[in-house]
């Protein structure tokens, strides 16, 4: 039986995880960041920083658009959220972050959006020697995005 959702094989991060990966940045767990990771976690696909901002603006007709860029930028950057590129588009969107040593990739749906986890394929380790054998940056961390069509027959 196939998943409906595959990119949300790993389990959202429980509250509590949220606020302890805050701290761990020594960054608050506010109201308004807490909304948005419950928020994106609670999507069944990635979700775009206007939509994000929509939902809040049902129970906060107070937030603004930058207060929802400023708690992304600081859910990115405490390993809580992951920005993604939108296909077709120069925005983003956002996901819950894979557990840290999970890597992987992702394939995503150049009509509806579609995304599916392909997990940390055992190429990714070559990709990362390479890279390390070849320049002077150690990898600490990859994540590969293959734009593709699914087949469901109601895409497009």
């Amino acid at each position: 039986m196939r998943s409906r959702t595959l990119a949300r094989k790993e389990q959202p991060l429980a509250e509590a995880q949220v606020r302890e990966m805050l701290a761990a940045k020594g960054l608050r767990a506010t109201k308004r960041r807490m909304a948005v990771a419950r928020i994106i976690a609670a999507a069944a696909q990635p979700v775009g920083v206007k939509e994000i901002h929509r939902r809040l603006s049902r129970t906060d007709s107070t937030v603004g658009l930058a207060t929802v860029y400023r708690a992304l930028a600081v859910l990115e950057d405490a390993g809580v959220a992951r920005r993604q590129p939108r296909v077709g588009s120069d925005s983003a969107q956002y996901a819950p972050a894979p557990p840290a040593a999970a890597g992987g990739g992702q394939v995503v749906c150049s009509r509806c959006g579609k995304t599916e986890s392909i997990g940390d394929l055992p190429e990714f380790a070559s990709i990362r020697s390479t890279v390390a054998r070849n320049s002077k940056f150690a990898a600490a961390e990859q994540s590969l995005y293959i734009i593709a069509d699914c087949r469901n027959e109601r895409c497009g």
